[in-house]
């Protein structure tokens, strides 16, 4: 639903034994929503069970004191036939305690009968159904790539999790094939993101039209496919389709009216002889594929033991990041965030860089898995708390205006034991106000670790950081988590901004992803703006701040003081709602 009143009537479904309380409920929402909804009513569980079997409803309120189920139990009973209808609970008992777990177990609203009239409840289900369809849409992009269609790698896992169990009963083979576009990266710089966007989408569809129906084609990461072959009696048959895939990627490509050509190498790695486990699977299938695109690319290999090419390139990674802070390697930039109501600086996100001695500077995404691998994130992390904040003091002292300072954690350093006292003395020793400081962390690790994650974060909020949810709208969307970890405010993916405004279902996500924060007094920080198309939208349905490149690059630390200065330095000179 959008903000505006629906065209046809919202269909609801109320459970309800009390004739009294179906007539004040009918009363109060027919004055409230003037006619815009359909009320079906039942009086027990069983048969509000069969209408959503024979009829569409848009809502769901129920009692949870009925003939046939009280409490939990009809809740439960209700989710397990209808789990992606929301449900409101209309209840005659004021009791915190299950309300609070009724919405941990995915309830909408919880509403009291007294308590409530009717524009309250008229909104409540609503809000309640453009909650409930917004987290049906990331929980899509929670499985699938927003680009491409394709299974994304939480899918991808989850398949060849099902396929090494369908193969070890059939005794069959599963052929795991890792594809990698080469020279991907010259096409970027060369065209533009746009015409790489729109050659990954080609690519994905040539792929798809490679394979039968039980097969599995899924982007990786960047230009990295990877495919599953189930039912396969030995390794010819991946070969066979290894070598149609490299047909059918033969034939030029026309993106922008421009003819490319895409060559791409292959590696396949096969159960059981390669790998009993899929992760030594894909490994071996990486490590194959490496192997081919050694060789000149746009080839096909099959793993063999003695591929240890990426395994030295990688141990060659590991033993330069190790001495990299003693190096000096190591450097912080900061790129400021814009406060879009009133086009000022209102927060600088503290990003490492690694400038390396032979390949020059290299972003996160080039090494940051491999420091989480080898655990050389907790001692580079707590560098960067330590630079960061006596940084930021230092720009105090010489006059910066007082802006947030945005730092982002790992999975693997809220996990260490003493973390939080560490971050209590890097404050005390660097006299960092906390309510200055916002800790950035992805969807991901907060679900991966939530019991770990809530105790740490609520020792964090007690010393009185904030704490911000990075990349929401690409992990897992779990919504009760943002009342459980205290967030403050919510980073709207770049993957989301980007196609904006033209892309019409990321424009609704990212609707939706701000006017659900709003209704929890959360704020929305939108990442990789590059466009005042862009920004025009995301100030138009009320994004708070945003930051990207249409505002500033990463600044080197030097450049902060004077760039921070100028009220309207980095504001686009063109402001497109002026």
């Amino acid at each position: 639903m959008s903000s505006s009143e629906p065209e046809t009537p919202i269909a609801l479904l109320l459970v309800e034994d009390n004739p009294s309380d179906v007539q004040l409920l009918r009363m109060l929402l027919t004055k409230a929503a003037d006619g815009k909804f359909a009320m079906t009513v039942v009086a027990r569980v069983d048969a509000a069970l069969q209408a959503i079997a024979t009829h569409r409803f848009d809502a769901v309120i129920l009692d949870l004191s009925l003939p046939d189920a009280e409490g939990m139990t009809a809740f439960e009973r209700v989710q397990r036939a209808a789990p992606e209808l929301p449900v409101l609970i209309l209840s005659g008992f004021s009791d915190e305690q299950a309300a609070l777990k009724l919405l941990q177990s995915g309830i909408q609203d919880y509403l009291v009968k007294g308590q409530a009239d009717g524009l309250a409840i008229w909104r409540a289900l609503r809000y309640a159904i453009e909650r409930k369809r917004m987290q049906q849409n990331l929980s899509q992009l929670a499985q699938y790539d927003h680009l491409t269609g394709l299974p994304n790698r939480n899918l991808l896992s989850d398949r060849l999790t099902q396929a090494l169990l369908r193969a070890s009963r059939g005794k069959k083979g599963v052929a795991v094939m890792f594809l990698d576009l080469d020279r991907f990266k010259q096409i970027n710089d060369s065209f533009g993101h746009s015409a790489g966007d729109q050659l990954l989408v080609s690519v994905a569809e040539r792929l798809t039209h490679c394979l039968r129906r039980e097969d599995t084609v899924a982007r990786f990461a960047g230009d990295e496919f990877v495919v599953i072959l189930e039912g396969i009696v030995d390794g010819s048959h991946s070969g066979v389709v290894a070598e149609k895939i490299l047909r059918s990627l033969s034939a030029p490509l026309v993106i922008d009216g421009k003819e490319m050509h895409i060559p791409i190498s292959i590696g396949i790695a096969v159960f059981p002889h390669d790998g009993a486990d899929k992760e030594t699977l894909m490994r071996n299938a990486d490590a194959a594929m490496y192997q081919a695109k050694n060789g000149g690319g746009n080839n096909v290999r099959f793993y063999e033991p003695c591929m240890n090419e990426r395994s030295y390139e990688r141990l060659m990674m590991q033993n330069a990041l190790r001495p990299a802070m003693e190096r000096k390697e190591l450097a912080l930039y900061y790129q400021p965030v814009y406060a879009l109501d009133a086009g000022r600086i209102v927060g600088l996100e503290a990003l490492l860089r690694w400038r390396h001695p032979s390949r020059g500077l290299l972003l996160p995404a080039d090494f940051m898995r491999l420091m989480e691998e080898t655990g050389i994130i907790v001692p580079v992390g707590e560098w960067v708390l330590r630079t960061a904040c006596a940084q930021y003091q230092s720009w105090r002292r010489a006059g910066l205006p007082p802006v947030g300072l945005q730092i982002n954690l790992s999975a693997r350093q809220l996990g260490q034991s003493g973390f939080t006292d560490f971050v209590e003395r890097t404050l005390r020793e660097t006299a960092m106000d906390p309510t200055a400081v916002t800790l950035e962390l992805s969807e991901n690790t907060l679900m991966e670790n939530a019991r770990q994650a809530n105790d740490a974060l609520k020792a964090l909020h007690a010393l009185g950081l904030r704490l911000s949810v990075d990349d929401f709208g690409t992990g897992y969307s779990s919504l009760p988590y943002l009342k459980r970890f205290a967030v403050h405010t919510l980073k709207i993916d770049r993957s989301l901004v980007a196609d904006l405004p033209h892309n019409s279902e990321n424009v609704v996500i990212v609707r939706a992803i701000i006017n659900l924060a709003h209704d929890l007094r959360l704020k929305t920080i939108a990442e990789g703006v590059e466009t005042p198309e862009q920004l025009a939208l995301l100030r138009a349905h009320g994004c708070d701040q945003a930051q990207g490149f249409l505002f500033s690059a990463p600044l080197m630390q030097e450049e902060v003081p004077d760039f921070v200065a100028d009220p309207a330095r980095g504001w686009p000179p063109l402001d497109p709602l002026a």
